[in-house]
């Protein structure tokens, strides 16, 4: 047997997270013949080539054991991935209990643990003039930025910032002419404007306005 869920849930990041454990059909821990340092929290890339190569050598299903975490973390669980959680229950799986079958997957055309997308210099520049790329994009190499240990969030939050600033300075050097239909464009704007201003704002109006 290779593969038998019934089931899909997102959010199990979290989980690696909180030190879940990840084994075979022989219940062994098998992520540090892959990645002796980061083990059930290495790349996604990795984690699909490791569960693969287990399933094959006929050590599948995989799954997910999280038996050995506090109460308390699964109240954690509940309050910030509460649908994932409501999947496991309406499966019949208590993950305090019982073992939760995962697979490898793909999420994006790009790679959300840096194997492909966007290549950006520094300061977030591709080799195209003007075009600026940040996130999950990108082809970066801090590992994490798929979500596990949260440092997804500091390369959004550095990587959008050199961006944006980018961007700004590259627009700033390189001024478009005027083109047909601008001057209508910024009546628009300054009659949005002046219904936000007016504290009211007049949602049929507005919607007609763009028709």
């Amino acid at each position: 047997i290779i593969w038998r869920r019934k089931y899909k849930a997102s959010g199990i990041n979290m989980f690696q997270g909180y030190g879940a454990h990840i084994v075979n059909s022989n219940g062994e821990r098998f992520m540090e013949r892959y990645d002796p340092v980061l083990k059930e929290r290495s790349k996604t890339s990795i984690l699909g080539a490791a569960f693969t190569k287990e399933a094959l050598e006929g050590r599948g299903p995989i799954y997910m054991d999280m038996r050995h975490l506090k109460p308390e973390v699964f109240k954690k669980f509940e309050r910030v991935i509460p649908k994932t959680m409501q999947v496991f229950r309406a499966a019949g799986i208590d993950p305090r209990h019982d073992l939760m079958e995962c697979t490898p997957s793909v999420h994006t055309p790009h790679s959300s643990s840096g194997e492909g997308g966007i290549r950006v210099d520094i300061d977030c520049r591709t080799d195209l003039p003007g075009l600026f790329a940040a996130g999950g994009s990108t082809k970066h190499k801090p590992h994490g930025t798929y979500a596990v240990g949260g440092l997804n969030l500091a390369y959004c939050c550095v990587s959008g910032y050199r961006a944006g600033y980018g961007a700004s300075r590259f627009a700033q050097g390189n001024l478009r002419p005027p083109m047909p239909g601008d001057g209508l464009l910024a009546d628009y704007i300054d009659r949005q404007e002046s219904s936000f201003a007016g504290g009211h704002v007049d949602v049929v109006g507005s919607s007609l306005s763009l028709r």
